[in-house]
């Protein structure tokens, strides 16, 4: 639907009839029929999977690209496919075709998905770069998650401006190529999407309506706020934006620092229609995930869900890990068990093994986690909804908190459960 996007559909060249074998030889035959047609636009790619579908860089339309840019893909040689065994000489060679050692099945896929989101990535950025290069976008907050998303955006060829509370954050990104905004306002008077990345809804306020604010710029571009913070917040703050001619929407992400960097956040999206599909080409770079919500507010209500389920997850091994080493259970081999077989989860691998090390630092912290958690009380409260699990929960991390752990990670919880039994979960590092 984009005037700017052309397509370019390739037919074979010696017409329907043509026989199936050397279809690459013919692919390649087509592409250099129209090499030197100025009058269409080459695009290079693999062809899209489903029914009608055009051919396109790595499956994503992108723009009209010059000679300089146009991209093409190494075929295989047929010789190597046919070196490879297969079928029933993989199984005379023993290699069952079910099971462990299977062919080019459902095991051989899940690791070629990995080789497809390694693709997916190059191609967001190809995208974002086409889409995004004659506008300028503004990021705003550069600490642990900002920065990683920042340098996303500068690796993808987007004029980025860049602005932090820190001078020094600031210059980091300056040294990757973005240019350093004075203020807020500075920055908004020449970005025309700008990315929010602070501590909360407070701070995201002073940036977005203070002295020297977003909304003072003489600019009116639209806001995507990544930070976490209550859904009324974030509706609070969409109401005051567009009485300041300013688009918002929330945006919270979900993922560690190192996603960050790595650009595989999930990224949840509370906003028009209009507004997502504008600022969706940048968050596509940062995000593996990207998931329209619904209308402000929605996406942070969606991380508080997903935070809910992290958070009991948590608390249940905090619970349990000092009854099972009491109960006589080595700690070692319950951390394998724990981390291996059905319970396993993102939760489990990243904090177990800390717990076993008394390694209490450097995560999320208790007191933060407690706020969201009342957060999804107080909804439940509003919709007559009954969440005793929740609840529950709720008891453990405000009595973690009153007992002094509220600034440790949310891990910590598991030193409630310890002195309550009597018993301590360690592993020593050496012995491990």
């Amino acid at each position: 639907r984009d005037p700017a996007v052309q397509v370019l559909v390739l037919r074979h060249p010696r017409g329907t009839e043509a026989p199936v074998r050397g279809a690459r030889e013919g692919r390649a035959e087509a592409l250099e029929a129209v090499a030197d047609r100025s009058s269409v636009a080459r695009q290079v790619g693999r062809v899209h999977g489903r029914q009608g579908g055009d051919v396109l860089l790595y499956g994503h339309r992108r723009r009209a690209l010059d000679d300089s840019q146009v991209r093409r893909q190494e075929a295989r040689p047929p010789e190597l496919h046919a070196a490879l065994p297969r079928g029933a000489a993989l199984y005379e060679q023993g290699r069952p075709r079910r099971g462990p050692g299977r062919p080019a099945d459902r095991r051989q896929r899940r690791h070629d998905r990995g080789r497809r989101s390694r693709r997916r990535q190059v191609g967001r950025a190809v995208l974002c770069c086409a889409r995004m290069d004659e506008r300028t976008v503004g990021f705003i907050g550069l600490g642990r998650m900002g920065s990683g998303m920042a340098r996303n955006l500068l690796k993808a060829g987007v004029p980025l401006v860049v602005w932090d509370v820190l001078p020094e954050a600031a210059r980091s990104l300056s040294e990757d190529g973005a240019s350093v905004a004075a203020d807020p306002a500075a920055l908004a008077a020449s970005a025309e999407l700008i990315f929010l990345c602070v501590p909360s809804d407070k701070e995201a306020g002073e940036v977005l309506f203070g002295e020297r604010g977003v909304a003072r710029g003489g600019n009116t571009p639209a806001v995507v706020d990544t930070t976490t913070m209550n859904h009324r917040a974030a509706r609070r703050l969409a109401e005051r934006a567009r009485d300041a001619g300013l688009s918002y929407a929330d945006c919270p992400v979900s993922g560690m620092p190192l996603r960050a960097e790595k650009g595989t956040l999930t990224m949840m999206f509370g906003g028009s229609a209009e507004l997502f599909a504008l600022s969706k080409p940048c968050l596509a770079v940062m995000g593996e995930f990207v998931v329209h919500c619904g209308d402000v507010g929605m996406g942070q209500l969606m991380k508080a869900v997903n935070n809910i389920v992290y958070d009991v997850n948590i608390a249940a091994f905090c619970e349990v890990l000092p009854f099972a080493v009491k109960a006589g259970l080595q700690p070692a081999q319950v951390a394998e068990v724990l981390t291996t077989g059905n319970s396993r989860s993102f939760a489990s691998g990243h904090f177990v093994p800390r717990i076993m090390e008394r390694r209490f630092e450097g995560d999320f912290s208790l007191r933060a986690a407690y706020k969201d958690i009342v957060n999804i009380q107080e909804a439940a409260a509003q919709l007559d909804a009954s969440l005793p699990l929740v609840e529950a929960m709720v008891k453990a991390y405000r009595a973690a908190i009153e007992m002094g752990f509220g600034d440790e990670p949310k891990s910590a919880m598991v030193k409630v459960y310890e002195e309550r039994m009597g018993q301590e979960v360690r592993i020593d590092p050496r012995s491990a």
